[in-house]
């Protein structure tokens, strides 16, 4: 683990103190959720590009085609399965 020392303002240092014991972890845990949503925003940006490139969709739609492999989804047919 890596240790480091960084400056803050009266006002920052006194809210840590008053939110936390253990500063390394609170700050710790921010950032963790820092790069969580770093990482939600990549993704979502990643799959709205994703969606919008057509040899995407078409291979999207290739693979939905066979996903059923030609069995049938409807709850009648989800019922008749379940009585066999």
């Amino acid at each position: 683990m890596g240790k480091i020392s960084i400056n803050l303002d009266d006002s920052s240092l006194k809210f840590l103190d008053e939110v936390t014991d253990n500063r390394s972890s609170y700050i710790n845990n921010l950032i963790q959720q820092e790069k969580r949503k770093a990482f939600e925003a990549k993704l979502e940006a990643d799959y709205r590009e994703q969606s919008s490139d057509p040899d995407w969709q078409a291979e999207v739609e290739l693979w939905d085609s066979t996903a059923a492999d030609g069995l049938d989804d409807s709850v009648e047919g989800m019922i008749r399965l379940e009585k066999n």
